[in-house]
């Protein structure tokens, strides 16, 4: 575990910051994106589902209504004189065909959410079929036919209600409802259907065979079944509804209808009875199967309705939910780019200051400071890193005085601060340099060198003590600079004596004349600590190249000139 947090350390410090907010937002922000569209995909999933249910039920309740219109149409080929319900047949055929030919586009419309064959082609095609059979034929044969088509229509109609999934709804007033609706509500119209069909051939035919009489006995023995267990299943549904008014309707519809259908289902199995002769159909019989049939119409389309409205309002609190889902993702989102940028911007600006600040100290620009825009921690370090650098500029600073003393005590005479023998070898090393590399029409004459030596310097020592004699010795020093052609051209090289260089293009005039002030100078009284002493300087002349070519040359020849002059005791110049 240690081992990889450490590996993975190690990777995030070779990346550059660029890069490491790069791997780190996108590695929060695409989960987030991830598990948003994944919300919203599955919202999608149950709305397109929701859509699946609302369109089977459309779909269902529209087969139903083709079925009421077959059963009706069926009817009217049972009435001995046509003639009179032509108008009416005509445009319940009319409806049929534009009931055909709404379902035939559901069909096409639906086909991809209900993923079923086009049955319904093949149905209309056998309705159509139907009106093209001959009116001569006996009616029975016209009877059978269309209750061909509404059989084959029922089971389309079941096949309707298991693929609208509405059955395997996870909320449970649809799923209680959804079987009544899409299955038994349709069955026991259907049977009843049947049963008033056989009332009205009963009527007509004035006859009924032993099979049709056992047929109603099943059909009303079905029904009795059938309506107890649609009862429970509307009382349970009907409490996950909040429409308390509909609710209250559909029960009611429902308690009223198992009455209707239940005492027309005695009343036919009295009538139809296999144990006694069949006389007539009892009068009033197939005016209350019609009612029956009708309440069971009432109650579909209210339970329909309450499926629908609840399918509705799942449909607007998905889609709501998933809206709110997109915005609340573009807004996280949004909100998470936004403080990933002003972080990374923020943090990169403060290291791109760290970083150019350094650079300019690196350059030698110790008053370069770093200046962040910034409160966090990186503050501190601002602190910290300008407080750094103030000191290090100060260790810097002693380090430069302590250097530039060093280098004053190796080059200068600490008693009267001129230039030490080792700077003058170097001034006039470098003056012979920069006269040789000139070009020989714009060669100077010369360098000169003056050797100076003080002359009753050592009885002063004697007689005032050394503190006076170094007193003197500044002195001098003064007065030697106060003639020195050039600064730094006068040094001390000894312990009385002094060299004074005469700049490049010298001639020996010059550095006589400049010997004949130096002597002058050195003649006036001094005054040290009260004292007045005089003295006096013995000064030995060399010219560059004529007396020497290099340093120890000219000052063995100029010290030469210089006791030469002692020993005439005079003060004055004398040369070879």
């Amino acid at each position: 575990m240690n081992r990889s947090f450490f590996s993975v350390t190690g990777f995030m410090n070779r990346l550059r910051y660029p890069y490491k907010f790069t791997l780190i937002g996108t590695l929060l922000i695409v989960p987030m994106c991830i598990s948003g569209y994944l919300l919203v995909s599955d919202a999608n999933e149950k709305l397109q589902f929701a859509v699946k249910e609302r369109q089977g039920l459309e779909y269902h309740r529209t087969l139903l209504q083709f079925n009421d219109l077959l059963s009706q149409r069926r009817l009217m080929w049972l009435a001995e004189d046509q003639s009179e319900f032509a108008a009416i047949i005509s445009n319940t055929d009319k409806e049929l065909k534009e009931k055909g030919s709404k379902l035939a586009i559901m069909q096409t419309q639906m086909r991809d959410y209900l993923r079923m064959p086009n049955e319904w082609s093949k149905i209309y095609e056998q309705f159509n079929g139907v009106l093209k059979m001959n009116t001569d034929i006996h009616t029975g044969l016209l009877y059978v036919a269309y209750s061909e088509v509404m059989a084959n229509n029922g089971y389309f109609m079941y096949g309707i209600g298991n693929a609208s999934g509405l059955k395997n709804d996870s909320n449970r007033g649809p799923n209680e409802l959804g079987p009544v609706v899409l299955e038994q509500i349709p069955l026991v119209l259907s049977q009843l259907d049947s049963l008033v069909g056989l009332a009205i051939y009963g009527t007509e035919a004035k006859e009924i065979n032993a099979e049709q009489q056992v047929r109603v006995h099943i059909l009303s023995g079905l029904n009795n079944d059938i309506l107890a267990e649609i009862g429970r299943s509307v009382e349970l549904g009907a409490t996950y509804f909040a429409d308390e008014a509909g609710t209250s309707n559909m029960r009611m519809t429902a308690k009223r209808w198992a009455s209707d259908a239940r005492t027309f289902s005695e009343k036919m199995k009295y009538a139809f009875n296999d144990d006694e002769e069949f006389v007539e159909v009892p009068e009033g019989l197939i005016l209350e199967g019609s009612q029956a049939m009708m309440t069971g119409y009432q109650l579909y389309y209210q339970a329909m309705g309450l499926i629908e409205d609840s399918i509705k309002q799942r449909e607007i609190s998905l889609e709501r939910g998933r809206n709110l889902t997109i915005a609340l993702l573009f807004v996280l989102v949004g909100i998470a780019v936004t403080l990933f940028l002003a972080v990374s911007l923020s943090v990169m600006r403060s290291v791109k200051m760290l970083q150019r600040t350094s650079l300019e100290i690196a350059a030698g620009n110790l008053n370069a400071r770093v200046k962040l825009d910034t409160k966090d921690e990186l503050k501190s370090v601002e602190i910290a890193f300008n407080e750094s650098i103030r000191y290090f500029g100060e260790l810097l600073e002693q380090k430069n005085e302590m250097e530039s003393k060093i280098t004053r005590q190796a080059h200068y005479d600490m008693l009267t601060d001129l230039p030490n023998r080792f700077l003058f070898y170097e001034k006039f090393r470098s003056a012979i340099a920069r006269l040789e590399a000139a070009e020989p029409e714009s060669r100077s004459t010369g360098i000169g060198l003056l050797y100076v030596d003080l002359n009753g310097f050592k009885p002063v020592n004697d007689r005032y003590g050394h503190h006076v004699g170094d007193g003197l010795l500044r002195e001098v020093a003064s007065r030697l600079r106060q003639c020195e052609p050039e600064e730094d051209a006068a040094a001390r090289i000894g312990g009385d004596e002094f060299t004074i260089i005469v700049p490049n293009g010298a001639s020996e005039g010059e550095a006589e004349r400049l010997a004949d002030r130096i002597a002058q100078e050195l003649q006036r009284t001094f005054v040290v600590d009260g004292n007045a002493i005089t003295i006096s300087g013995s000064i030995g002349i060399a010219i560059y190249p004529r007396d020497g070519n290099n340093v120890d040359a000219l000052i063995q020849h100029a010290d030469k000139a210089m006791y030469r002059d002692k020993r005439n005791r005079a003060v004055g110049v004398l040369n070879d």
